[in-house]
């Protein structure tokens, strides 16, 4: 039996690890460099519209997604308990707001093969966090339309994670405005912090780094899930690497040697740990702007909305060519 077919019977969990050993080479490749499985590598809309979710922006690239597929058109998404971040996150908000991504970039993708996604959140209500991966965060079902593809889609197979220093750039108040317009955002209000204040916005955000950097449970989450050469790269397809910081060239190299085997010992090093915050500090700090997501509470709920809103804006800005992702 099929892998596909057994997966459509058994209405068995999926991981997003699985659904890479389940295309079926349907339908003619895209032209970008697909770094998750291919969307015409299905026939399945619904596996189709997954494949595109994968794309999405995710803490720490941990892609804790699974689904339960109902039919070639429906499908369930929960949380992979499996790659959680118990001390970074340790109330899976982050990984809440990574599933709002996945439903975002999905939804805008899936337009451009003629579906539109009606996508109902928490359909069993909100959880505690000794339940996640138990009870669903999203019910799907593909509704096919008149093709009207979301302008947002161009960017999900080129929309990249860029912790590149700015040169000398300023976002202007109309390009802001133009990339809100893209965004469409439902559930959160996005602010722009480009005035005097800013300075303190971006102590905060390196301080957080601090923080996460010198706790070693918190940092040392870091080193399970960081690829440190091509080959863990493309051996895993998930986790965080040195291309992600564009680290290139003889310093790519050298800290690959460096770190080959992801030492425990050496990765704790205080000297390595004070020239990586040092680096990061100089990266945040070139900053001219900063954007806040903001909703009226801070429920389960909100965290999957501000995912998707965030998402969105992710994407118009990256049409813009203008966006850094700390």
């Amino acid at each position: 039996m099929k892998r596909r077919t057994f997966i459509f019977q058994t209405g068995t969990l999926i991981t997003t690890a699985m659904l890479a050993q389940c295309n079926t080479s349907v339908g003619t490749k895209t032209p970008y460099t697909i770094r998750r499985p291919n969307p015409n590598d299905f026939k399945a809309p619904a596996l189709k519209a997954i494949a595109l979710g994968m794309n999405a922006p995710n803490p720490h690239n941990t892609q804790a997604w699974k689904f339960q597929l109902h039919s070639d058109t429906t499908f369930t998404l929960y949380i992979d308990e499996s790659r959680l971040l118990p001390a970074t996150d340790p109330t899976t908000r982050q990984i809440h707001i990574g599933c709002g991504c996945f439903l975002s970039v999905m939804q805008a993708g899936i337009s451009v093969y003629g579906y539109t996604p009606q996508i109902h959140l928490l359909p069993e209500g909100e959880y505690l966090v000794d339940q996640t991966g138990k009870f669903p965060v999203a019910h799907v079902s593909l509704i096919s339309t008149e093709p009207i593809t979301d302008p947002l889609a161009e960017a999900i197979l080129t929309r990249t994670t860029n912790r590149l220093a700015y040169q000398n750039y300023t976002l202007s108040l109309d390009e802001f405005k133009s990339i809100l317009l893209k965004t469409k955002a439902k559930y959160s209000t996005i602010k722009l912090i480009n005035d005097s204040t800013v300075a303190d916005h971006l102590s905060w955000l390196y301080e957080g780094m601090v923080i996460e950097s010198t706790t070693y449970k918190t940092y040392d989450e870091s080193r399970i899930w960081f690829r440190e050469n091509d080959y863990r790269i493309e051996q895993l397809r998930d986790g965080i690497n040195l291309s992600g910081a564009r680290t290139t060239g003889f310093k790519k190299w050298l800290a690959e040697k460096i770190l080959k085997g992801l030492n425990e010992k050496d990765w704790h090093n205080s000297s390595a740990i004070n020239q990586y915050l040092s680096s990061y500090e100089k990266k945040v700090k070139s900053s001219k702007a900063v954007v806040h997501l903001i909703t009226d509470t801070n429920t389960q709920l909100n965290w999957i909305q501000a995912g998707m809103d965030y998402a969105r804006f992710q994407l118009a800005a990256s049409l813009h060519n203008i966006i850094s992702t700390r």
